[in-house]
């Protein structure tokens, strides 16, 4: 008998010991969502999942999460049993399950059910199950036996009529060689070829059978053979006993021999000597009574019989006990249960019921056992299995699953301290060798153990108050001991003895920091020592006299120091809580400020917390690593200088299983190996991953210590940690390359798991087994969850997937196994996902999943034909509408044409009726002017005047029409008193009321009431409603205009009311419409009513019709009454009587009075009338003779017949002013005046522009020309006269103000720029020769770049003098100014503008100002000081 604990005392005996390959025994329970904690028996299927048997369920996990299945068949009347006895896979990966009352059950991983193999069986209880060579299962027990084909895709089974096998006991069922089923039944034997069931033997009831040559069937009392040569049953063997055994057992040996249990005694036959062997033999002379037969996985036996003692079998059929279950403890038990597994790594594993787990490792014959004391949940244990990645699991009795993971890699653990407290007497922090190849290790409990080269102890010492951290060794062999607490110590070279201490002082006397991390001698033999919190020192002087020299680098962090190297370029590198200090020693020694600090996270905040910089390695190749606390391994790349430097970052994401980084090494091969807080990963600097090595165990987790690592001279790597000193080969090292393919495990469609035939789920069965998924549009958001059946350490695989179609790049890698997305596109998408073990190995194999979103039901293919065959139905009967509707199109388009042609038409027609209205108009003023005339005559021109004047109103409604037509109608509103205005147009037609004998009357609710009106528009809607109410008033008739002003209703109502016919119900709404007439006179153009409406839209009003209160027609205009109404913009400001006469001199066509016209005449100018030269241009020749005919009593009048020949004639005769139509042939009147204004040698004339168009937009274009006036046709001759008049006058005027006026030295007219730069210039040169008596300014007119006549006229028309005048003004107006400004005398100032003479000077001053310049002095004083006195006293 042995016992682990031999094993136990052996490892805390030693030193140094080989590791036993048990890594780490993790438990899972039902709190990790196991269905219970009981696991009967456990398998791993042909796609990885792992199948654990519970007594509450059959459970399947992927290494994260477990799915349930209850044993149960819907619609069923079998009884469900979630107790599992029994699990197994067959060949086509259907999962049959049994249970504790021997129903057998099967799962299908494809509908992710439980299926009905046998619907005619309604019990299913079965005993036992097998499955043979072609993939069939059979099962059998007291109730027959079945057997279960897969058939094109489908389960068949198959029950043999023979009654016996049908209902009754079968016994055994046995596949031979040549596939031949053999079934025992009750007394017969059966055997099933090619479906057809064979009776072999009859009246003996077989209880099992085995294969050799020969087949064996075995009764109770005998042997039977079958010779499978011949086909036949040779003569019984007869056991030797003397009773009937009920329950034999058997099994084959080798060599032939076949070992035959009953409860009795153990029988062993020798098949090829054909006799009965003595079992005592076989089991040191022991007879084994009631024995149980077990085949491991690898066909090896065991046997046990209630003993505690498992018998194993070896290749020369000898049997070794092993005593596995104490008497003490076998007897709290009701029967033994062994479950044995052999494993890969040639390890055999033995469960028992109640003394725990064993294992015996064959590599060395060495033996372990792991109990509930140290390793395990429980001591009962049921199964025991491996998987494809190496994993061990047991299951327990209600202990859940111990899983084991074991290494695939050799290593050595040293401890310090064997037997030890594991948490501090071997935690070591400190690794040096020295050069007598002395290993220097430091504890976690103070002490200091120096050992030889075999790891053999040779001192220790304990360390006051201090823990041992670093040892440097200077050039006489002393080493230096950095310890945290306890500042520096030097030992002697041998390491027996401390020789000296030494605490680190501050300058300012305290002390420092004791907690040195590093020490390092540099290549000038200097001592350098790194502390933690106290800064750098320099140690001074010999070993046994030291000073120390302190450096504070950095900030307070950066003072914080744990790890110094020196690089082969002889800079020193500190790593220090925020970064790295880099330095030349000799130039820190010259400057203690001469250092850079780089940092690895410097731009991100959040990340600040990864510079606490724990270790720095430079390897081979002079590279500089740095491991950083949470921030994982960092390469420097160095740029054009040390501060321009970047890292580049290795971490999870790499593959890294911790990214505290604890030291780091160097191994021959150039690789980079790191020790972290779980573990020790290699770099692989080609795939830029890294490669994880887990050491842990039940007991004490393996934290690796900071900087406690060491290269031996052999290769071999030692790394420190918590539980000793890890050491190994790295060459010896091999990786676990089991990297299963990915597994696509769950969907998730819009946050519900999708499972398969579930509502609205796109799954017919597993999401497992399907290669497409077809999703509706609505369930485009969705997530697959992807799983890595490698359980070793699943919990760091890691995962990279992209979707092909909608992305372009494989995402990051990392462990999240949840692919995740959201509104994705109709269309065809490859979902592709690969895998990462926990080593760092990739899977071989990318998992594919083809996924189609479907487009909505309106954009799928159906539907696209639908809209195609609904389009061309509807495009059909469309196209029929629009050949209708272009039809009427057409029509109605001529109908606009025409319409269009009507109106171009009236609209010119009115504007060629301006012209002769000019004509007959000025005809009748000129008539009406001359005096004698007789009374009929008088009476005729006054009708001749009325008519025109009718005329002209027709005319300019066609025109309003027109604007209304071109969308350019606009409002210009202001104040009117209403009831003067409308009182004055009902006057116009009193006149006619009175032939026609008319009862026509106005009213008013309200009088002298001001508002808001457009006066043009409001003229046209009144004269055409009044006139259309007298057209169709008979004679005698009523017509009543009203007003009404409501401030109730905000509306003002101007309504018309007459006793004629009025209109008929079935025509008023043909009443505005355009062009269309009524029964009104047929003279009528059917616009008039029309444009009314249309003037009250623009108006914000509307006209409508009623009838009146008298029997004819009421035509009713209704317009708001406040300002608020109204858009300010379309507000005319109220002007003023005097405002409105002096801007009738700058507006168009203005009527004017007889009166006011001899006003005008009689207005003071420079010169008679006659010598004012005023020129007409217009191609009419009967206006043109009209226009000279009529100006031609005033003033000196020239013609010309259009604009071509106007221009020839104006620079030889110079008029002072120009009539010009604006429509005339070859050059019409806007084009003139552009020209005109061009020319420099002209451009101050003014110009007066005639037209037939009334609209503000021609009157604009008249304006930008240049054009002084605009006036439209017809217009008064009279007025035509005044706006010369008063043209003449105005430029006069400015004129004499000019010359009059002391201190205004720019005149103030100037025609266009051209004419104001040519003053400026002219300006500038009197007033640069103004003290010159003999300056000309004739002479600068070549400078000027014109001629002198040129030059005389354009002064002459702009400022009204001859050159010389205007220098004389301008001397006598600077005279004016020096007079006022400065105490010159008369002589001095005549003498300064250039005028010699006193006595000539005081004439000119006099001549131009009216005084001479003594008494301009004078008065001018005078002014100033009563403007003075007055000042103070309005003060006062």
């Amino acid at each position: 008998m042995w016992s682990v604990r031999i094993a136990l005392i052996f490892l805390f005996c030693c030193s140094q010991v080989s590791a036993f390959d048990i890594l780490n025994i993790s438990t899972i329970t039902d709190h990790n969502g196991l269905s219970q904690n009981t696991i009967r028996c456990m398998m791993q299927d042909s796609r990885g999942f792992m199948w654990m048997g519970t007594i509450n369920g059959l459970n399947r996990y992927d290494g994260k999460e477990f799915v349930v299945i209850q044993p149960r068949i819907a619609n069923s009347q079998l009884l469900p049993d979630s107790r599992i006895r029994e699990v197994i896979e067959d060949k086509h990966g259907y999962i049959w399950i049994r249970t504790f009352s021997n129903i057998l059950f099967c799962y299908d991983t494809k509908l992710e059910k439980i299926i009905d193999y046998d619907p005619e069986n309604r019990t299913k209880v079965f005993n036992q199950m097998m499955m043979t060579a072609n993939g069939d299962m059979w099962m059998w027990g007291d109730e027959g036996c079945c057997r279960v084909s897969h058939v094109d895709g489908k389960l068949v089974s198959w029950r043999p009529v023979e009654k016996k096998l049908r209902d009754g006991l079968v016994s055994f069922v046995f596949e031979d060689s040549d596939h031949r089923v053999w079934i025992g039944g009750e007394k017969e034997l059966f055997m099933v070829a090619h479906d057809k069931v064979n009776s072999m033997l009859e009246g003996i009831t077989f209880g099992g059978a085995q294969e050799l040559e020969d087949l064996y069937f075995i009764a109770g009392d005998r042997i039977l053979v079958f010779d499978n040569l011949r086909g036949y049953f040779l003569p019984a063997i007869p056991l030797a006993s003397k009773h009937l055994a009920k329950h034999v057992r058997s099994c084959i040996l080798n060599d032939g021999l076949m070992m035959i249990a009953t409860n009795e005694q153990m029988y062993v036959f020798d098949t090829v000597k054909k006799t009965w062997l003595s079992p005592e033999s076989f089991f040191q002379g022991q007879n084994l009574r009631n024995a149980n037969f077990y085949i491991d996985n690898k066909n090896h036996i065991w046997i046990y019989n209630m003993s505690g003692v498992l018998w194993r079998h070896h290749a020369d059929n000898t049997f070794e006990p092993l005593s596995l279950i104490p008497s003490d403890i076998l007897s709290l038990i009701n029967q033994e249960r062994f479950q044995v597994y052999h494993d890969s790594r040639n390890v055999i594993w033995i469960t028992t019921f109640g003394n725990g787990l064993f294992a015996i490792d064959e590599n060395n014959g060495q033996k372990y056992h792991f109990t509930a004391d140290k390793d395990l949940s429980t001591n009962y244990l049921l199964c025991v299995t491996e998987d494809a990645s190496g994993e061990i699991w047991v299951g327990t009795e209600l202990g859940g699953v111990a899983k084991i993971s074991l290494t695939n890699y050799p290593f050595n653990i040293f401890y310090p301290t064997p037997g030890g407290n594991a948490d501090r007497d071997n935690a070591v922090r400190l690794i040096y060798q020295d050069l007598d190849e002395r290993y220097w290790f430091g504890t976690r409990d103070g002490n200091l153990h120096v050992c030889d080269s075999t790891l053999h102890p040779l001192y220790k010492h304990r360390i006051p108050g201090g823990l041992p951290f670093t040892v440097a060794e200077d050039t006489s062999g002393y080493k230096w001991m950095g310890t945290k607490g306890g500042g520096l110590m030097i030992l002697s070279p041998r390491g027996d003895r401390v020789v000296k201490k030494y605490t680190l002082n501050s300058r300012s006397g305290e002390t420092s920091s004791d907690n040195i991390f590093t020490i390092i001698r540099d290549r000038k033999n200097r001592m350098w020592l790194a502390t933690f919190g106290g800064g750098l020192h320099l140690a001074e002087g010999t070993w046994d006299q030291l000073t120390f020299r302190q450096f504070n680098l950095g900030n307070k962090h950066q003072n914080m120091m744990r790890s110094i190297i020196q690089d082969k370029a002889g800079l020193i590198w500190i790593g220090t809580n925020d970064g790295i200090v880099v330095f030349d020693p000799d130039e820190l020694l010259e400057n203690p400020r001469k250092y850079t600090i780089l940092h690895l996270y410097a731009e991100d905040q959040q990340l600040l917390g990864h510079n606490e910089v724990k270790a720095i390695y430079e390897d081979s190749k002079g590279r500089i690593w740095l491991g950083a606390t949470g921030g994982g391994l960092n390469l420097l790349v160095r740029g054009k200088s040390l501060e321009q430097s970047t890292f580049e970052h290795y971490g999870v994401d790499d593959g890294l299983s911790n990214e505290t980084i604890q030291a780091i090494l160097e191994d021959k091969e150039g690789n980079i190996w790191v020790s972290t807080e779980s573990g020790i990963s290699k770099f692989n600097q080609v795939t830029k991953r890294f490669e994880n090595f887990i050491f842990s165990n039940n007991r004490h987790a393996v934290i690796f210590n900071e900087l406690s690592c060491w290269r031996k001279r052999d290769g071999e790597l030692m790394f420190g940690s918590y539980n000793g000193i890890y050491t190994f080969n790295p060459d010896g090292i091999t990786f676990d390359t089991y990297a299963p393919q990915v597994v696509v495990t769950g969907l998730w469609i819009n946050g519900n798991r999708a499972i398969p035939e579930g509502m609205n789920s796109p799954l017919n069965g597993s999401i497992i087994n399907t290669q497409k998924i077809i999703l509706e549009h609505d369930q485009n958001s969705f997530n697959l969850e992807c799983t890595m059946l490698n359980y070793r350490a699943p919990e760091l695989n890691q995962y990279v997937y992209y979707l092909e179609g909608f992305e372009e790049n494989w995402n990051r890698a990392s462990r999240n196994n949840m692919a995740t997305y959201r509104n994705v596109p109709p269309g065809t998408y490859i979902f592709r996902v690969k895998g990462c073990n926990s080593f760092g190995i990739w899977s071989d194999r990318e998992t594919a999943l083809e996924v189609i979103i479907l487009p909505p039901w309106w954009k799928s293919t159906k539907a696209v034909v639908c809209y195609i065959i609904a389009g061309l139905i509807i495009g059909f009967f469309v196209s029929r509408l629009i050949i209708k509707m272009h039809k009427l199109n057409m029509a109605v388009e001529v109908e606009k044409q025409l319409t269009e042609y009507k109106l171009r038409f009236f609209t010119n027609i009115s504007h060629e009726f301006r012209t002769p209205l000019t004509i007959i108009r000025g005809a009748i003023e000129d008539l009406m002017n001359q005096k004698d005339l007789p009374p009929s005559v008088n009476k005729q021109l006054s009708l001749l005047s009325k008519s025109s004047g009718r005329l002209l109103r027709l005319v300019d409604q066609l025109l309003e029409f027109r604007r209304l037509q071109n969308n350019k109608m606009q409002l210009k509103l202001e104040r009117t008193d209403a009831e003067r205005f409308f009182y004055d147009i009902y006057l116009t037609f009193k006149e006619m009321a009175d032939k026609k004998q008319i009862d026509y009357t106005f009213e008013s609710n309200v009088f002298k009431q001001k508002i808001l009106l457009d006066r043009s528009k409001m003229d046209k809607i009144a004269y055409n409603l009044l006139s259309n109410a007298f057209k169709n008033t008979p004679v005698g008739g009523k017509i009543v205009m009203s007003l009404d002003f409501s401030t109730i209703n905000d509306t003002f109502t101007l309504s018309v009311s007459d006793n004629g016919p009025g209109v008929p119900n079935e025509k008023r709404k043909m009443l505005f419409v355009r062009f269309e007439q009524i029964h009104y006179a047929s003279e009528g153009t059917g616009v008039g009513l029309h444009l009314t409406a249309e003037l009250a839209k623009v108006h914000k009003g509307q006209v409508t019709y009623t009838d009146s209160t008298f029997g004819g027609a009421c035509f009713s205009l209704v317009i708001p009454l406040a300002d608020k109404n109204y858009d300010p913009s379309d507000i005319i400001e109220t002007i003023s009587e005097e405002q409105i006469q002096d801007a009738a001199e700058l507006v168009t066509d203005s009527s004017v009075s007889e009166e006011r016209v001899m006003e005008i005449l009689d207005s003071s100018v420079n010169k008679p009338f006659k010598e004012y030269k005023v020129m007409v241009i217009d191609d009419d020749d009967d206006v043109r003779n009209l226009i000279e005919t009529q100006l031609g009593g005033f003033f000196t009048v020239s013609t010309a017949s259009n604009g071509a020949e106007g221009l020839e004639k104006l620079v030889e005769e110079q008029p002072d002013i120009i009539v010009c139509d604006v429509m005339m042939p070859e050059m019409d009147g806007l084009e003139f005046t552009k020209r005109l204004k061009g020319n420099f040698a002209i451009s101050h004339i003014p110009v007066i522009l005639l037209t037939a168009y009334s609209s503000e937009e021609h009157q604009l274009k008249g304006i930008q020309a240049g054009a002084d006036s605009y006036i439209t046709k017809p217009f008064s001759m009279k007025y035509l006269l005044a706006r010369i008049v008063k043209l003449i006058e105005q430029r006069e005027k400015l004129q004499r103000k000019f010359a009059t006026e002391p201190g205004t030295l720019q005149p103030l007219i100037s025609a266009t720029d051209r004419d104001k730069m040519f003053l400026d210039k002219l300006n500038a040169i009197v007033e640069k020769n103004m003290g010159d008596a003999d300056f000309k300014l004739e002479a600068y007119a070549s400078s000027l770049g014109i001629g002198r006549t040129t030059f005389y006229n354009k002064l002459k028309g702009i400022v009204g003098c001859s050159p010389n005048e205007y220098v004389r003004i301008l001397r006598m107006k600077k005279a004016a100014e020096l007079l006022i400004t400065t105490d010159m005398n008369v002589s001095e100032i005549g003498f300064q503008v250039g005028v010699n003479d006193p006595f000539y000077f005081s004439k000119c001053f006099k001549n131009l100002f009216g005084k001479s310049p003594s008494q301009y002095r004078k008065n001018l004083g005078k002014d100033v000081e009563e403007g003075n006195s007055e000042n103070i006293e309005t003060e006062n």
